[in-house]
């Protein structure tokens, strides 16, 4: 499992990306995470939106979760890729992507 920090509009620093291969051949991004002190839901939400349109565009996209969990004030991200090489193109071109 491959990891790094994560770092996104009203994202608190320290939020933690994780990604592995399923049996399938998928590849599962798991990124947990808050939000910086001053940054609403809504704000966030609405950013997010873009955020999203842009990551279905990336080769090898499958799908896209977010959930939120009140215990911790958490944000949980689940994304499907058919490889672990083009999770990490997306997140590479994310860092420089003006929607991410």
């Amino acid at each position: 499992m491959g990891g790094r920090t994560v770092d996104g509009p009203g994202v608190k620093e320290g939020a933690a990306r994780g990604v592995a291969g399923t049996a399938g051949g998928e590849t599962l991004e798991l990124v947990v995470f808050g939000l910086k002190e001053g940054t609403t839901r809504e704000q966030f939400l609405a950013t997010n939106e873009a955020a999203s349109r842009w990551m279905e565009q990336q080769p090898g996209f499958v799908s896209h979760e977010l959930s939120y969990a009140p215990a911790g004030d958490r944000w949980i991200e689940l994304v499907r890729w058919e490889t672990l090489e083009e999770a990490e193109a997306a997140a590479d071109a994310a860092m420089s992507s003006e929607s991410c």
